[in-house]
C-alpha cells in the first residue's frame, strides 16, 4: 500500500478500465487502486474527475485536499463505524465528568517526551551536553504535565500550554542548533517566512490529514477537543491529538535538510517541487519507521496513530484504561552527514564521528529487543533500545554493536540516500 500524491500543475487523475491513471506532459501512470491507500492533491492545478472520487471511496481510499501552506481543507473518506454513536457520546460525557483533563495531560506529557526522545538521539551520536541538558529538562516537564498535583481543572489548559511554552522554548533552541547554520533558523514562529518554518508548516499539515482519519476511523468527533479550546469549525481533537506526533515531522525535515536538502520558497511558500518533497519525506517516515509496545509486534507510526486513536476511544468508552500515547521509534534513519553546532562548535559542517556508547540502563536493555537500524552510506546497522515504562516510552541509539535480529526484522535491501529520491506514490 502507498500513497499517491499529485502535486505538479497540470497533471490529471483519472480511472480507467479497473486503475488510476496519472496524466501529466504526455506521460501516463496506472496504478492499481488495491495498492493505494491515500491520495493527496497538493495544488490547486491539478484535475480529477468524479469518478476518481467514487472509486475512492468504493476501495475504501481516502482523497485529501492540501492547501498552499500544506493544511488539509477538505477529504473524501468512506462512512463506516460500527461504534460510532457509542463513541460519540463516551466523549462528549468525558468533557462533562473531568476525564478530559487526564487526556489533556497525557497529550502534553507525549508531546514533550518524544521531543526529549529526539534530542537524546542526537546527543548519542554527539555528546554535546547542552543536548544532554535539554532532553533532562523536557523530561523533567512532561512528568510535572502528567503527575503534578494542586491544578485546579479551571486552570490546567492555561498551565498546560504553559508547560508547553516552557518546553517549546528549550526544545526548538536546541533543534536550530541542529540544523546547517546557513539556512538561518531562529526557532519556530508558525508566521515565518523562512524556508525551514515554511517546511515545518507544510509538514504538520500531512500529520494533521493523518490523525483526522484516524480519528474518524476510532468514531471519535474532530471537533470536540479536551486540550484546544472549541471554535466554529475548529477541529480541535485533531489539534490535540496532532500534538505527540509532531516530531514524527520535526525528524522527517531535520533528515532532510542535514542531508543536503534545500527548500525552495515562491511568493513566500513553498514551490511545488519542495512541498513533493516535504510530503515524500514525511510519508516515507510515517511508513518505514517502526515503533512497539511490549509484547507487541512493531508496526509503523502510521499504524500506531490509527492504534492510539482507537485506544483512546476504548478508553472512552470505559472498556480500557488511558492509552500511553508516547512512541518508541525501533528503527531510524541515518542522522546526517551535518555535525551538531553546539556552544563549543561553531565552525564548518563536518561528518557525524562514529559513536561507541550511549546512556542506557543495561537492565532495560534486556528488556527489550534490539532492531537493526539502516545505516545511510555506511553499510552498517546500529541498534536501538528500548527504555522507560511500559507503553509511554521512546528508543534512543544504542552502542554499534550487531545484533541477532529475526529475520522478519531485518531493514529492506538499501535504496537511494534519503533526500535524493522518492517514494514510488509520489508523482
Amino acid at each position: 500500500m502507498r500513497d499517491l500524491v499529485v502535486s505538479e500543475p497540470g497533471t490529471v487523475l483519472r480511472f480507467r478500465k479497473g486503475v488510476f491513471v496519472v496524466e501529466k506532459k504526455g506521460s501516463k501512470t496506472e496504478i492499481p487502486p488495491l495498492e493505494v491507500e491515500r491520495v493527496f492533491v497538493a495544488s490547486s492545478r491539478v484535475g480529477l474527475s468524479s469518478k476518481v472520487l467514487l472509486k475512492a471511496v468504493e476501495y475504501g481510499i481516502d482523497v485529501v485536499l492540501l492547501d498552499s501552506r500544506g493544511v488539509p481543507v477538505a477529504r473524501v473518506h468512506p462512512l463506516f463505524n460500527n461504534k460510532l454513536t457509542e463513541t460519540r457520546k463516551a466523549q462528549y460525557r468525558a468533557l462533562l465528568d473531568g476525564r478530559w483533563a487526564l487526556v489533556a495531560r497525557e497529550v502534553v506529557y507525549s508531546k514533550v517526551m518524544n521531543q526529549a526522545g529526539l534530542l537524546k538521539r542526537y546527543y548519542s551520536y554527539t555528546r554535546d551536553q547542552a543536548l544532554r541538558e535539554g532532553y533532562e529538562k523536557l523530561s523533567t516537564l512532561a512528568s510535572e504535565a502528567r503527575l503534578k498535583e494542586g491544578v485546579a481543572l479551571s486552570e490546567l489548559k492555561e498551565w498546560l500550554r504553559g508547560v508547553e511554552a516552557e518546553a517549546a522554548r528549550v526544545y526548538w533552541g536546541l533543534y536550530a542548533t541542529l540544523l546547517p547554520r546557513e539556512l538561518g533558523f531562529q526557532g519556530r514562529d508558525q508566521e515565518g517566512g523562512d524556508p525551514v518554518n515554511a517546511s515545518l508548516n507544510y509538514a504538520y499539515g500531512i500529520l494533521y490529514s493523518e490523525s483526522y482519519s484516524a480519528l474518524v476511523i476510532a468514531g471519535l468527533d474532530p471537533y470536540a477537543g479536551f486540550l484546544h479550546e472549541d471554535r466554529p469549525g475548529s477541529t480541535s481533537l485533531v489539534f490535540d491529538f496532532v500534538e505527540q506526533f509532531r516530531f514524527i515531522a520535526d525528524a522527517a525535515l531535520l533528515d532532510l535538510l542535514r542531508h543536503g536538502w534545500r527548500p525552495s520558497l515562491s511568493g513566500g511558500l513553498l514551490d511545488y517541487e519542495s512541498r513533493r518533497r516535504v510530503v515524500a519525506g514525511v510519508l516515507e517516515r510515517l511508513e518505514k519507521a517502526k515503533t512497539r509496545r511490549f509484547g507487541e509486534a512493531p508496526v509503523s507510526l502510521r499504524g500506531a496513530m490509527r492504534r492510539s486513536a482507537l485506544s483512546l476511544a476504548s478508553y472512552l468508552r470505559g472498556e480500557g484504561g488511558l492509552p500511553g500515547l508516547r512512541l518508541r521509534v525501533v528503527s531510524h534513519d541515518s542522522p546526517g552527514r551535518v555535525r551538531h553546532r553546539g556552544r563549543r562548535d561553531q565552525g564548518e559542517a563536518q561528518r557525524l564521528p562514529e559513536v561507541q556508547g550511549a546512556d542506557e540502563d543495561p537492565e532495560e536493555r534486556l528488556r527489550w529487543e534490539a532492531a537493526a537500524v539502516h545505516g545511510e552510506g555506511r553499510g552498517e546497522g546500529a541498534t536501538q533500545v528500548r527504555e522507560g515504562g511500559e507503553g509511554r516510552d521512546t528508543l534512543h541509539p544504542a552502542p554499534r554493536v550487531q545484533p541477532q535480529v529475526p529475520q522478519v526484522l531485518r531493514p529492506p535491501p538499501r535504496g537511494p540516500v534519503r533526500g535524493q529520491g522518492a517514494p514510488g506514490g509520489v508523482i
